[in-house]
């Protein structure tokens, strides 16, 4: 089954106590005829794409092709609300999973990455006041021989 993901961002502003700090513009997506592992993958993209503050989140829109009525070949589904609801069927639920899994992933990556990179400036802070009290010592004990 191939899907067709339509994402959007609206307009939006930081504002800062009435001051507006940044704008951010409207920006569109859309993916047709993708495999599910596909659908996931950009899904899982947009969800986790960092965002500066006051920036509108992705609004995300799934399109599959419907058994229901050919009238209608597809039939619109809005992530992530309608993936709750009780009428989803298999295929719909087995990407939610998968997006999620893969979402909480990436932030866990990202958690790792910035406590490493906290752990590093602590090692390094602490090497240069080492350094420093070293230095130090050293100029006090020549001056004072």
């Amino acid at each position: 089954m191939y899907y067709t993901l339509i994402a959007y961002k609206a307009d939006s502003e930081d504002v800062c106590r009435g001051c507006s700090m940044d704008r951010f513009s409207s920006d569109f997506e859309i993916y047709t005829n993708i495999s599910k592992d596909r659908l996931v993958d950009h899904i899982v993209r947009l969800e986790t794409q960092e965002l500066s503050q006051g920036e509108d989140d992705w609004e995300i829109f799934i399109l599959f092709p419907s058994n229901v009525d050919p009238e209608e070949p597809f039939v619109e589904l809005e992530w992530p609300q309608i993936l709750y609801a009780s009428q989803l069927n298999e295929a719909l639920s087995e990407i939610h999973t998968e997006a999620v899994e893969k979402i909480a992933a990436v932030e866990a990556a990202r958690k790792k990455t910035t406590e490493e990179a906290v752990q590093a400036k602590q090692k390094k802070r602490k090497e240069d006041e080492e350094t420093t009290a070293r230095a130090t010592y050293k100029q006090l004990k020549e001056r004072f021989e």
